[in-house]
């Protein structure tokens, strides 16, 4: 899972479709538009699906969450999934972590080590 950056969704999202097969976006960041190559989708025999929170009540975002940490926390003890990670700062560089996030140009997480 990934969120795509404003930046990257002004530009094709066509180098995305090849990861498509094993991420979802997560969130368009700060925004609803972004192009996709539809043929690299037909052809890849891929799915584009749609989902938001927004209409959700707080008890059914609650189940949700409570489901993604019993299926999903196992896979990333064992190592079956892996989180890109970008950049990592130190916790007192997080102005520099902050500036950086603000670029829209990470592809991954941007992590705070904590001493």
């Amino acid at each position: 899972m990934n969120v795509v950056s404003h930046k990257e969704k002004t530009r094709s999202c066509r180098p995305c479709v090849h990861a498509w097969i094993r991420w979802r976006i997560s969130a368009c960041g700060s925004g609803q538009a972004c192009q996709i190559d539809l043929a690299q989708l037909w052809l890849k025999r891929l799915q584009l699906i749609g989902v938001t929170f927004r209409t959700r009540t707080e008890q059914e975002r609650l189940e949700c969450i409570q489901a993604c940490a019993r299926d999903m926390l196992p896979l990333l003890r064992a190592g079956r999934v892996r989180l890109p990670i970008d950049r990592t700062f130190a916790m007192t560089d997080i102005d520099a972590a902050h500036a950086y996030m603000k670029q829209d140009q990470h592809v991954g997480k941007i992590v705070l080590l904590v001493d």
